[in-house]
């Protein structure tokens, strides 16, 4: 039995799998110290390995191919998927693999941002059950699907 299709007996629009190509994204959970960041730094280089106040990259110091942007506020992050935004636009995106970590951390600047436009009860925070509204939640889950298509892995 055949395991390959001629061109002419293909279903209409099929094509080889070996002629996709494809963006992905992956997302690696694990606890502190297990090896994510090492991972990601083995994936296709160059790699913008975005740090959003974990400092993860010190177990990565010595590998070639991988630029780092410190990310402190949401406004750090979104001046970065603008940039990427305009280049991959242009076909110009000369990173590979963009690397975000970490997204819990991404999650509490938000949560952090938020809380600071509100009057958090004494002995609170802002990510405290009923401190944020049902509003405040969707903003910040907005946010992060708004940002996460720009990590070909998220750590």
């Amino acid at each position: 039995m055949a395991t390959t299709v001629r061109k002419e007996d293909r279903a209409p629009n099929a094509k080889a799998v070996s002629e996709v190509k494809r963006q992905s994204s992956a997302a690696i959970y694990g606890r502190s110290g297990t090896g994510k960041t090492t991972l990601a730094a083995s994936w296709p280089k160059p790699i913008l390995y975005l740090n959003i106040r974990d400092n993860g990259e010190e177990s990565i110091s010595d590998v070639e191919g991988i630029d780092v942007v410190d990310i402190e506020s949401s406004e750090d992050l979104l001046e970065q998927v603008l940039w990427l935004h305009k280049k991959a636009s242009k076909g110009k995106l000369v990173y590979k693999t963009i690397v975000t970590d970490t997204m819990s951390q991404m999650q509490t600047m938000l949560v952090e941002e938020m809380g600071a436009t509100k009057k958090i009860p004494k002995g609170k925070r802002a990510g405290d059950f009923g401190v944020l509204t049902r509003q405040d939640w969707g903003k910040i889950s907005g946010d992060l699907i708004n940002t996460s298509w720009i990590s070909g892995l998220c750590l």
